[in-house]
């Protein structure tokens, strides 16, 4: 039952307890001869029982009889609204079905569960009654919240709209009964509430939830720091794009952008500049004028009351305000049409595709666990599992913190971001092309070929590790050979632009000249060329010396024999010849010379000419000359499957792009420093693999680089999913995740008629167009400083281990996985993927609701005033309070649970379901004020006119302690209700 245990569902569970007393009072005056004004009609209300004008004559009268005349007075001047708002909820159509299904409902009287829950209210209220310091801290936090007057509708609008497209979604009914069944299949009793000897999951979870409140630390300026935090992060979630990648989204999910008073912003006339009549902008910083309570203002001062959704005045079919003039009056846009839309669209693509289960199942498989007796060794009833310090898991985390102390990443993120700036466009178009290669190149793998063994491929980065550390080090020089490299893409930029075509040529064929293709059978240019090398390498020359050595020092325009100048093609010629090609390398075989040519033939030999020259000019020859050899040696069973996959790429035309962004980075300073981009990737690539300083792992155990941090855990866990059988399932997530990540649709450019000039972009157009934003968000986390990186990555480092390492993992592992093995798991979760797919039909389009609240709550977050915080120490008080009360040990909202499952259970027809639709009903165009609305704003306004000032700690106490002595009066309160019911007659049916 631990479902039932959070504040949102125990509040649903009290309401549904309140009304069902409600209905049983009316039930009981009704059959026992009532008043008849009750059975009367209210104006738009249909025949039948009245009860709207039943819950209005009970309120007024007791507002009477206690002598509060003003409220009664101000309820009165409100009667038709408020009776009008109580018989759409509960009208004619619902009340013939009522009493029926409230007769269902009657054996929960009488077996005690209607008393469970009512115990459970009653002992949260007497313990709120005497808790003075959460009383007051309530009331601080309604007073900041709201003020001195209640919340609008307007301000409520868009939890509305989702809640009123929640309970119309079709799926909604399987849905909740599918939750329910799997809430009884694991709630560890039976239907008598008796243990049956079943693990409780929820109420495990209900633990988690109040430990974690109970343990709450809000931090001081809280409030500031998020919404300084969220800044361009918000405005890149919001930005309005095309999204052509996903075609129709359906109708539009309007939201409104705030101004800096928190406001909907009002949009000025583009020729006049002025703000449309009445709104005002006396001060010129472009929003309109407010008074004291940030409330907008016309040039007289007098409040301006136009909501940004609504039916009153004039607008337009969605309720948007409509100006003179026929502008819109407010900043409104699709928020369909944004980042944030796209990744909650991802979040859709992910569940149909049930990428969620695969992975809890390969998380499951590579997490150790080990058995925790949670201090009580002789009681296994509360033992729980957590996993295991050594997992490979908590290593990973800790690797990647360990990275970001130990090199400059803040920096290259700020740099590459720069770049990105600069050229959003050009970028965006890098981005398109590099998806689509890598969508072709996910594509061209062979299927034929041997697949890459990890022991190979470790053995492969073992070999070359060592060479690559010394591209990175200085080796005596200024700068390394790596910094020289990334350089020459700025000087050498055309030549390189030849490198990626013509290795795709060396690897797509065996023989280039003949255009004979490489496969199973023929090995390619470029294996039969690294063979060669290594072959080349045996052999010393007279006046040559090493004949590896002698050929890249060719190809860098610097070997000199007899003080001639020798090229590659004289050195072809030379090994042409029998005789010479014996008497300089005797293992040069006729083949090699082949392959000789097609390296030059291909374009490859001058594409590599400016790399082969920085390594010549450092002395540099014999570490590129065994960077080849390491290739070569691993060619066979690492690379050769792979050079389907390669070729896709190489021809795509996205390295050519990427080499340009490179180009990039070594023109463009990184903010804050003196350095290129470049010299800052060299930098963070020289502490990876070759690491300044020591570095050690959880264990303290010292490791050789960063490089062997980070990937001795992906060794581990690659070993214990083999190990698992989970591998299958890893490349079925991976694959699933392929499909979703690199889906691209076809711009057709405008001229949908004419696909001649159609183009293949990345379906993510916001995503791709934020990636700048993103960046310099990330990049904005991390602390300035080493010394404070340090220490935040130490932090963050302990509070990732002590999550990972607690028992709430483990926990929501095996909740998830309950889910997945339960009969009911595809109703959930087709119905979960519905809600993050757009419907066509508006007034079911969750997903577009979900939207609009999302966007809602990002902008209020980016625009909440610092000047008036919600006291961190008043909500930390309420949240230890609500995590006492949740604590499994009191048992205090398990008979609330209880009497929420078995109402459900009982009321087979739905019509709870169809009275709480009525309450949040929008009309059918969803701008009309739902009746549960109507009836806050009416009772607020009754409030108000008693006079009693701001709610404080004692006021709520009153109110708290009327309420309880209600529930314990056994003459005239719930007690005595409750024993009528029991006490009722039952007239036998006749047979």
């Amino acid at each position: 039952m631990a479902l039932f245990r959070n504040t949102t569902i125990m509040t649903l569970g009290a309401w549904l307890l309140a009304f069902s007393q409600v209905f049983w009072v009316v039930g009981c005056r009704q059959t026992t001869g009532g008043g008849s004004s009750y059975g009367t009609t209210a104006p738009g209300a249909t025949a039948g029982l009245n009860i709207g004008e039943l819950v209005y004559q009970i309120l007024h009268h007791g507002y009477e009889s206690k002598g509060e005349q003003a409220k009664a007075d101000t309820l009165e001047l409100n009667h038709v609204e408020f009776v009008g708002a109580i018989n759409q909820i509960l009208p004619s159509s619902v009340g013939q079905n009522l009493f029926p299904t409230l007769l269902d409902l009657l054996p929960l009287v009488d077996d005690g569960t209607v008393e469970g829950a009512i115990a459970d209210v009653e002992a949260i209220v007497t313990d709120l009654v005497n808790d003075p310091a959460t009383l007051d801290a309530i009331a601080e936090l309604m007073g900041s919240s709201s003020g001195a007057t209640p919340t609008s509708f307007a301000d409520q609008r868009d939890t509305f709209v989702l809640l009123n497209r929640l309970l119309a979604y079709p799926e909604m009914d399987r849905l909740s009964s599918a939750l329910f069944q799997l809430l009884d299949q694991h709630d560890g009793v039976d239907a008598n509430g008796n243990p049956n000897g079943e693990r409780n999951l929820f109420a495990e979870l209900q633990g988690v939830l109040s430990r974690t409140l109970k343990n709450a630390k809000v931090a001081q300026g809280s409030s500031a720091q998020v919404s300084q935090g969220l800044g361009d992060l918000a405005d890149a979630l919001l930005e309005e794009k095309p999204m052509k990648g996903f075609g129709d989204l359906g109708t539009p999910a309007w939201s409104v952008r705030l101004d800096l008073h928190n406001n909907p912003a009002v949009v000025a006339d583009p020729a006049s500049g002025l703000l449309p009549v009445p709104f005002v902008d006396g001060d010129g910083d472009g929003a309109a004028d407010v008074n004291a309570n940030g409330q907008p203002v016309d040039g007289s001062g007098a409040v301006i009351e136009i909501a940004a959704f609504g039916n009153d005045g004039t607008r337009d079919s969605y309720g948007r305000a409509i100006a003179p003039g026929g502008a819109l009056y407010y900043d409104y846009f699709d928020a369909k049409h944004t980042l944030l839309s796209e990744l909650l669209l991802v979040v859709g693509e992910l569940l149909k595709k049930d990428i969620g289960a695969d992975s809890v199942a390969i998380l499951d498989a590579l997490a150790d666990r080990v058995p925790n007796d949670n201090g009580t060794p002789g009681d296994p009833s509360d033992d729980y599992e957590t996993l295991s310090p050594d997992s490979p898991i908590l290593d990973l985390t800790y690797a990647q913190f360990e990275l970001v102390k130990h090199t400059p990443l803040a920096d290259l993120l700020k740099g590459i971001a720069q770049v990105v700036k600069n050229d959003p466009d050009k970028f965006g178009e890098i981005i398109d092309t590099l998806i689509v290669a890598l969508k072709q190149a996910g594509n061209a793998a062979a299927p034929t070929l041997p697949t890459t063994s990890t022991s190979t491929g470790k053995q492969l980065l073992d070999d070359l590790l060592p060479l690559l550390q010394d591209t990175l080090r200085p080796n005596g020089q200024s700068t390394s050979t790596m910094r020289e490299l990334l350089s020459a893409f700025n000087s050498q930029q055309a030549q390189l632009q030849t490198l990626p075509p013509s290795f795709a040529r060396m690897m797509k064929y065996h023989d280039y000249k003949n255009r004979v293709l490489a496969d199973a059978t023929h090995k390619s240019v470029m294996q039969r060329l690294l063979e060669m090398m290594e072959r080349a390498n045996l052999c010393n020359a007279p006046f040559a010396g090493n004949m590896a050595d002698f050929y890249l020092r060719a190809m860098a325009g610097d070997q000199r024999l007899l003080g001639i100048t020798i090229s590659i093609n004289t050195i072809e010629r030379l090994l042409s010849v029998g005789v010479l090609r014996r008497l300089l390398c005797a293992g040069i075989r006729d083949d090699d010379v082949l392959a000789l040519k097609d390296f030059n033939q291909s374009g490859a030999l001058d594409a590599m000419k400016p790399i082969a020259k920085v390594f010549s000019d450092r002395n540099s020859i014999p570490l590129l000359k065994n960077i080849m050899l390491g290739l070569g040696k691993h060619y066979e069973g690492v690379m050769r499957p792979t050079e389907p996959t390669a070729v896709a790429l190489l021809e795509s035309g996205a390295v050519e792009k990427l080499f340009d962004v490179i180009n990039d980075m070594t023109t463009v300073q990184v903010p804050g420093r003196n350095d290129v981009v470049a010299d800052v990737l060299a930098d963070v690539l020289s502490e990876i693999m070759v690491t300044s300083t020591p570095v050690f792992d959880r264990r303290g155990v010292q490791k050789p680089t960063l490089m062997h941090l980070l990937m001795e855990p992906f060794d581990a866990l690659n070993q214990r999913a083999q190990a698992k059988g989970a591998t299958a399932l890893m490349d079925r997530v991976f694959s699933g995740l392929g499909d979703v990540l690199f889906a691209t649709y076809m711009d057709d450019m405008g001229t949908p008629a004419d696909t001649s000039d159609d183009v293949e972009r990345w379906r993510y157009d916001c995503l791709k167009a934020q990636i700048g934003a993103g960046l310099t968000y990330l990049a904005d986390t991390l602390p300035n400083t080493p010394a404070d990186r340090a220490r935040w990555a130490a932090e963050t480092q302990n509070e990732i281990e002590h999550l990972l390492s607690g028992r709430e993992v483990v926990l929501v592992i095996d909740t998830l996985k309950a889910i997945s093995a339960s009969p009911e798991k595809q109703v959930i979760h087709a119905a979960l993927a519905n809600l993050f797919t757009p419907n066509p039909n508006a007034s079911e389009d969750v997903f577009g609701a979900i939207c609009v609240l999302a966007a809602g709550l990002i902008n209020h977050k980016k625009q909440a005033a610092p000047s008036s915080p919600v006291s961190d120490q008043a909500l930390q008080q309420v949240l230890h309070f609500v995590g006492v009360q949740l604590d499994p040990a009191l048992n205090r909202v398990s008979g609330i649970g209880r009497l929420t499952l078995k109402l459900i259970g009982a009321d087979n027809g739905l019509l709870l379901l169809k009275i709480v639709r009525n309450a949040i009903d929008m009309g059918p165009n969803g701008t009309d004020e739902p009746p549960v609305a109507v009836l806050q704003r009416i009772l607020g306004e009754v409030g108000d006119a008693g006079g009693g000032g701001p709610t404080t700690g004692e006021s709520l106490q009153t109110q708290l302690q009327g309420m309880l002595d209600f529930m314990q009066d056994s003459v005239e309160g719930l007690p005595a209700f409750i024993q009528r019911i029991k006490n009722r007659t039952v007239t036998p049916q006749p047979v």
